[in-house]
């Protein structure tokens, strides 16, 4: 008898060959996390003095040295990585980012499936949340490129997903742990899935919190061998155009009120405009509080809140040469679940990811360094790039931009096909 792809081989599939299926090179932002993991390789020093504003704007200054102002998290993981990879950004970048940031993604995929089918008993329902949360948000583009952003969020599902279905709690503390070495305000989303574990039993709750504080040292260490103290994080020496003075840690004070709709619904940073069916799931999750999943909902709605506050409460709450609200990215996964009722309602709201997906799929292969002047980025940046054939893909088909991400299109379409049709 002849087998087939289940639906959730066809999703990891699809969603594997779509985060290997662009080339990219790093940006400013992105050697702030590849040229620590290169300057240690060399020198044995997490000091960026070669890159810093040659290649980054990113840095924190400290002891007449500069460093790069993220979190340490990435970098370090890169480095055993580079050891083995050629001393070359453009050989060695796409497949440190493929296998740090697009292997986790495809595993987060795989978890939103399993989650959603677990919440929704469909294939279909399942197949269609996990798809459209996994490429129809911002996740696909920033899995493909070498932020950190994407990397915490696969991290922080896959933890929450071990406890939901009570397996592992010591590997879901270990994986929250990685999230906040690589990203600090993972730990807005760590503390909530610390309640979440509680909630499921206490022996599961000291069992996260084991796995997750061993992290916590190399995290210390950094400070305190970059920055003089364990306590002190690079947004304190950070660069003076980055910095305001008056603010917390340099970045954080009252609400900025006009950022509120740029975050959500208008073009130039919109978290509904650039995934319209987010809003549904946004409602979604309303359904699932109603349906015996009052824990999870309530979860996903405290994530996406603490993120969201956070982010408005950040001077540069744009997020720079960007095109969507990146700093709410680890909330997305969470948000996306909701996506789940409102589909076992009716299958055909699943339209409402195809903008999402176009708008991705258009993003992701013309680059995510968006100038921050331009107040459409779609529009003024995206698609006109698109159009004249700015798209930079693997191009195994040797087909002209645009038209080489028709293979990738294609390869969606059979997977819808592929994993909607009834078994035979």
């Amino acid at each position: 008898m002849k087998r087939r792809l289940t639906p959730e081989g066809i999703l990891a599939l699809v969603t594997l060959v779509s985060v290997a299926f662009f080339r990219t090179e790093p940006s400013h932002n992105e050697w702030a996390h590849w040229a620590p993991a290169v300057s240690w390789l060399r020198s044995g020093s997490w000091a960026i003095d070669a890159w810093a504003d040659r290649e980054t704007v990113d840095w924190s200054e400290y002891g007449g040295h500069r460093y790069s102002n993220k979190a340490p998290g990435l970098s370090m993981l890169a480095v055993p990585l580079l050891a083995a990879l050629p001393d070359d950004p453009k050989r060695a970048f796409p497949v440190a980012n493929l296998l740090l940031n697009g292997l986790p993604a495809v595993a987060m995929a795989v978890a939103m499936f399993r989650v959603a089918r677990s919440l929704v008993p469909d294939d279909r329902v399942a197949f269609l949340t996990a798809g459209a949360g996994a490429l129809a948000t911002m996740s696909l583009p920033f899995a493909t490129a070498f932020y950190q952003h994407q990397m915490v969020a696969s991290f922080l599902f896959l933890s929450f997903a071990l406890l939901y279905f009570g397996k592992l709690p010591l590997l879901a503390g270990a994986l929250a742990g990685l999230a906040v070495l690589c990203d600090y305000p993972a730990a807005l989303a760590v503390a909530g899935l610390g309640v979440y574990a509680l909630l499921r039993s206490r022996a599961a709750a000291a069992l996260f919190v084991a796995g997750g504080l061993p992290f916590a040292a190399p995290l210390l260490v950094y400070h305190a061998t970059c920055f003089g103290s364990p306590w002190t994080l690079p947004q304190t020496h950070m660069n003076p155009i980055m910095h305001g003075p008056e603010l917390w840690l340099g970045m954080f004070g009252p609400p900025y009120l006009e950022a509120v709709p740029h975050l959500t619904v208008t073009p130039y940073r919109g978290l509904f405009f650039t995934a319209p069916h987010l809003l549904a799931a946004a409602f979604g999750l309303r359904l699932l509080a109603k349906n015996r999943h009052r824990p999870e909902a309530l979860l996903a709605a405290g994530i996406l809140a603490a993120f969201f506050a956070l982010n408005v409460s950040f001077h540069l709450w744009h997020g720079g040469g960007t095109y969507a609200p990146r700093y709410l990215l680890p909330a997305v996964p969470f948000l996306s679940l909701g996506l789940a009722p409102v589909l076992e309602r009716r299958l055909a709201w699943a339209w409402l990811a195809l903008p999402g997906l176009a708008i991705g799929l258009a993003t992701t292969a013309t680059g995510l360094c968006i100038p921050p002047e331009f107040r459409y980025p779609l529009f003024q940046w995206t698609l006109p790039r698109v159009w004249n054939g700015g798209v930079e893909t693997t191009n195994l088909a040797g087909l002209p931009a645009p038209w080489s991400l028709l293979p990738l299109a294609a390869l969606w379409a059979w997977g819808a096909w592929a994993a909607m049709r009834k078994p035979a």
